[in-house]
């Protein structure tokens, strides 16, 4: 494990492999070793340089209590040092979920560091900024009755950050069309039962040269389960750029 720092807080990522980097970030509530247990770091090691990152608030990277510093643009610097950290210019970048959520924050504020990207599990094409549905206990609870191990480790100190950090996930100040024009090879991915399975498909047609891997199952399952598959489609896509 290796800290990178941005605006005073230590930004936790692991680094493997040799060649052009590869950028793993992970969802809500999950954490850099997800990409590892589930086999992505593995499909592309051989080839690559891959990188996976604990998004702040989350892992071993700092959990601070002010919500300021889980904007969109403070997150995609964050990203931004790692790579500074290991003098990388450019990376491949794959975002699952909060993770595709905040690879439109990298594009939109260091396009010129970005390879290519793909954004799984999530629609930029959300405009429109709306309150939460629920509170932070809410989401914990509801995350425990579907994927307890994702709330183990959410003790009383962390769930002010991570109110934060969910409350900044429905702010929409970057326009989809940030990604639809960005001239960078784009790869889109998503579970066939996932809510965002019908936009991607949308979106995908009206960005010129994309691809869309389209696998079995749920927001969940797309990740973990369909995960050999959905590993391969990844690693396919970078390779063909």
């Amino acid at each position: 494990m290796k800290y990178a720092s941005n605006r005073n807080q230590r930004i936790a990522y692991d680094l493997t492999g040799q060649g052009p980097a590869v950028v793993l970030q992970h969802g809500f509530l999950d954490n850099r070793r997800s990409w590892q247990a589930l086999g992505y770091v593995a499909a592309l090691v051989y080839k690559f340089t891959v990188i996976t990152i604990d998004s702040l608030g989350h892992g071993d990277s700092d959990k601070p209590s002010d919500a300021e510093c889980y904007t969109r643009e403070q997150r995609a610097n964050d990203i931004a040092a790692v790579l500074n950290a290991e003098s990388i210019d450019r990376a491949h970048y794959v975002g699952y979920s909060m993770g595709g959520w905040l690879g439109m924050g990298f594009l939109a504020h260091h396009p010129q560091r970005l390879l290519s990207i793909t954004i799984g599990g999530w629609d930029p094409d959300e405009q429109a900024d709306r309150p939460l549905s629920v509170d932070i206990d809410q989401f914990i609870e509801m995350a425990r009755s579907v994927a307890p191990e994702l709330v183990e480790w959410v003790t009383p100190d962390v769930k002010v950050g991570l109110a934060g950090c969910l409350a900044a996930l429905r702010v929409a100040e970057i326009e989809v069309d940030t990604l639809i024009n960005c001239k960078l090879p784009v790869h889109l991915w998503t579970g066939n039962e996932d809510l965002c399975f019908e936009p991607l498909k949308k979106l995908s047609a009206k960005i010129p040269g994309s691809t869309l891997s389209e696998v079995k199952g749920d927001h969940i399952a797309a990740m973990a389960i369909s995960n050999s598959v959905s590993a391969e489609a990844i690693r396919r896509f970078i390779e063909s750029v």
